[in-house]
């Protein structure tokens, strides 16, 4: 399973608690959620990580770069649902 496909894993395999609202508690786990996936793709992807390092030694504060990265993450699995590609 490719890096692409873990962060699929770990935004989506959470479990079903059958409400339709987010309550702030569900918010904070998947924020950390999302954290956690961007630190391991910081970790294992090369572009993210020389896209990562490359911002912060230009002076960015980390977790700026974090919010970013995650955000690439996240546009990378919607791209990857939206034109149905096997990851």
């Amino acid at each position: 399973m490719g890096i692409s496909g873990n962060l699929i894993f770990c935004i989506f395999n959470k479990p079903d608690s059958g409400k339709k609202e987010n309550s702030s508690e569900d918010a904070g786990k998947n924020n950390s959620l999302y954290i956690s996936c961007t630190f391991s793709a910081i970790k294992n992807d090369k572009s993210l990580r020389s896209y990562f390092e490359r911002k912060v030694m230009g002076g960015k504060n980390k977790m700026s770069v974090i919010n970013t990265v995650r955000n690439k993450l996240i546009h990378r699995v919607y791209g990857i649902l939206r034109d149905e590609r096997k990851f």
